[in-house]
């Protein structure tokens, strides 16, 4: 603990509640002392209680509610609020448009993360559904019970979702279990017959068609919601799933044309039907603080989107690779989909024993291992197929089925929200390093069992390896990466994080090329020999009736070299590697010029920081993780060459432009391809947008004199920045 008895210890106040004293320079004498993730306290105020008396101002987090607003409140419970004059029968049009329109707005903080007795439990009508006789508003109760029953179940078995995401707690409150979905949407659809003709709804003859309309498009887009809600998740209903959607956004849409048909104080009766502080006593008495509100039309514009993600997740049921499945993921997320959405697509994905109710992951596996290195039938039964030796066999099929474990736990990852998401890929990275250590494992057991028979491995075992370090590789960018999208690097980190992903990238090329060069030279010698073998007109295998090659037996469970995703994902991996060395040399140029951005905190470094954000990485093997001292020695290299006279700063700027140029051709080539996945499409576009951008703004600073001081938009790209200068 301090002793504030020691010397730097300044009294500078005293008041009637004692004595004041400046410890200060004794803080910071203290704080030079500690390492990394230390922390001084005395033993009876620790981490947890810190944590506990802080305010963190976030709803979420802060949940405790005003104890004293409810002693105060003159509503009790539902039955004192019914006693009061609320009206639980024969409401009104407006009545029951503000009813539905706030409750819309109440299940999107729901959906936000708030708790439900902070959200939809704070509306009486919930609180009793059996005791509303009214013909519309009890139906359209049980319609929202309904939805937060099937959203709790969806998020809570894909479990993606910590508390601080999604509250789950009922409290005591029941979501009217002895009704089925399937009855709440036919109890839905009659109580919007009801309204279409207005005479069972207990309203006045003279009710105008604009209210009697209004209320029917709130029934149809609460029956909308609620039939996809039955659909989503399962893969059985993927087809019919972006119709629903479809049909329920429109209904949606429409909704917004009637909103000010509401009752303006939402008075139903003599009383609110919705209390903040209804449910105080179920929370403990921390800071009062309600929940982030939000108007109906950002209500509305929030479950419109939630909608498209969840039209959007039913396609991944045309994935047939890991190489489709990666870019689907990608291109999934920059829609950035709510938790619902990210469950749903978790659901359908990998939520059962096949991927996308196709295949097992460890099949997915086999194919991508065969295509990363072009394996054809042939090579795989040769493989797999020597004699009566079955040992090779089922360590083959070990790898798989640990490589599909391993990629079922990745892709589990994108289930998360962003910043959750890093933090767990950091607890991912040894499961990563296991999966490598298996793979030269299994290759040391393959080449003992092959060494029986004196023949060299096959290319069908030999290529586990290689695959392996190519996983490490592309999750260890794909952290780095993640520091950019969520803003985590301050402006003087950026000079690090791009050379620690210009050594990373350099490597997973490297990887990546050799693969790929292996591929070339193989598919073109086979071309040729299919070639001489055609031109000596002999049949290699027989035809049938149509002139087709019969297949061999089990043949269409074999991998074969027909996909070109490796070859795409080389050349992807290339453009992002010139992407990657020219914003670096700008930021080199930078340095040197004494233009660039740097670090004034007198409580922490530059290497402490590094050590931080990259030492996690320390947990793989390959990639090696490099410290501090290798990027401080390249970098002296670069000033030692220029003191030398080898080369001016303004060079680094007229080689990242140059970088800059080719990662825009190399681009626009692949963009040109007609194979390219859209969720790549997507990113080669945008980088070609922020390459031709930072072209532009490097030809200034290569002229001599051209010393700017560097800023970096994201707006364009979440990881790659446009450079500007002023």
């Amino acid at each position: 603990h301090l002793d504030l008895s020691m010397a730097g210890a300044t009294s500078v106040i005293t008041d009637s509640q004692g004595q004041w004293e400046d410890v200060t320079t004794l803080l910071r004498t203290e704080c030079a002392a500690l390492d990394v993730g230390q922390l001084c306290h005395v033993p009876e105020f620790n981490l947890y209680d810190s944590i506990a008396a802080m305010e963190l101002m976030d709803p979420k987090m802060d949940s405790g509610m005003n104890a004293g607003a409810s002693e105060d409140a003159t509503v009790k419970s539902f039955e004192d609020a019914v006693a009061k004059g609320l009206k639980v029968d024969g409401l009104t049009p407006p009545e029951l448009i503000s009813v539905i329109d706030r409750l819309l707005c109440l299940l999107v903080a729901w959906l936000q993360g708030n708790s439900l007795v902070q959200t939809l439990f704070t509306c009486l009508y919930l609180h009793n559904v059996d005791a509303v006789p009214d013909p519309v508003l009890k139906p359209v109760c049980i319609a929202f019970l309904k939805v937060v029953e099937h959203v709790r179940e969806l998020v809570m078995f894909s479990d993606v979702a910590e508390e601080e995401d999604f509250s789950a707690t009922l409290y005591g409150f029941t979501t009217q279990d002895d009704v089925k979905l399937a009855q709440a949407l036919k109890d839905i659809g009659a109580a919007a017959k009801v309204v279409a003709g207005g005479d069972g709804a207990g309203w006045a003859p003279d009710a105008s068609p604009e209210l009697r309309a209004a209320v029917g498009k709130r029934m149809e887009f609460l029956e909308g919601l609620m039939a996809v809600l039955q659909s989503s998740g399962k893969v059985e209903n993927v087809k019919k799933t972006p119709g629903l959607c479809k049909r329920a956004q429109k209904a949606g849409q429409e909704l917004l044309a009637s909103a000010s048909l509401a009752t303006a104080d939402g008075i139903v009766g003599a009383l609110d039907p919705i209390h903040p502080f209804i449910n105080s006593n179920l929370l403990a008495p921390t800071p009062p603080r309600e929940i982030e509100s939000f108007t109906f039309v950002e209500s509305v514009a929030f479950l419109d989107a939630e909608l498209g993600s969840l039209e959007a997740a039913a396609d991944v049921s045309r994935c047939d690779s890991l190489e489709e499945l990666d870019d689907f993921y990608d291109q999934f997320d920059r829609r950035d989909p709510g938790l619902l959405c990210r469950a749903t697509l978790h659901q359908l994905a990998i939520g059962g024993e096949h991927v996308a109710g196709k295949v097992p992951m460890a099949e997915l596996v086999l194919r991508s291992v065969a295509d990363f290195d072009a394996i054809t039938p042939a090579e795989w039964d040769a493989a797999t197929l020597m004699g009566d030796e079955k040992v090779y066999v089922q360590l083959l099929q070990d790898f798989y089925t640990k490589g599909g474990a391993l990629l079922h736990e990745r892709y589990k990852l994108w289930g998360y929200n962003r910043a959750r998401r890093r933090r767990k890929m950091a607890k991912f990275l040894p499961q990563v390093h296991t999966f490598y250590i298996q793979a030269y494992d299994t290759n040391a057991a393959l080449h003992a069992v092959w060494a029986k028979h004196n023949h060299p491995l096959p290319r069908g075992c030999s290529t586990v390896i290689p695959y392996a370090t190519r996983v490490c590789a592309s999750v260890a960018i794909r952290y780095v990466l993640s520091g950019f999208e969520l803003e985590l690097y301050g402006p003087h980190e950026h000079h690090t994080a791009w050379w620690y992903l210009d050594y990373l990238s350099n490597f997973f090329e490297r990887v990546h090329s050799s693969a790929c060069q292996r591929r070339v030279e193989l598919v073109d010698a086979r071309a040729r020999a299919a070639s001489v073998t055609g031109s000596g007109g002999g049949k290699s295998a027989k035809k049938g009736k149509r002139g087709k090659a019969k297949k061999a037996p089990g043949s269409s469970a074999r991998p074969g070299p027909k996909s070109k995703a490796p070859m795409l994902e080389w050349e992807f991996a290339e453009v992002l590697q010139f992407m990657i060395r020219g914003v670096l040399r700008a930021i080199d140029g930078c340095v040197l010029v004494g233009k660039a951005p740097t670090l004034a905190s007198e409580f922490t470094s530059i290497p402490v920081l590094y050590h931080h954000r990259y030492g996690v990485l320390g947990a793989l093997e390959q990639p090696q993780y490099v410290g501090y001292q290798s990027f401080a020695s390249s970098m002296q290299g670069i000033r030692t060459r220029v003191e030398a006279g080898e080369f001016k700063p303004e060079a680094l700027f007229v080689m990242a432009y140059h970088h800059f140029e080719n990662a825009v051709k190399h681009a626009e080539g692949l963009l040109q391809g007609k194979t390219v996945p859209p969720g790549m499409r997507a990113q080669l576009s945008q980088i070609v947008r922020v390459a031709k951008g930072n072209m532009v703004s490097l030809r200034i600073c290569s002229l001599p004199g051209g010393h700017p001081t560097v800023k970096m938009d994201f707006a364009e790209h979440p990881c790659f920045p446009i450079l500007k200068f002023r």
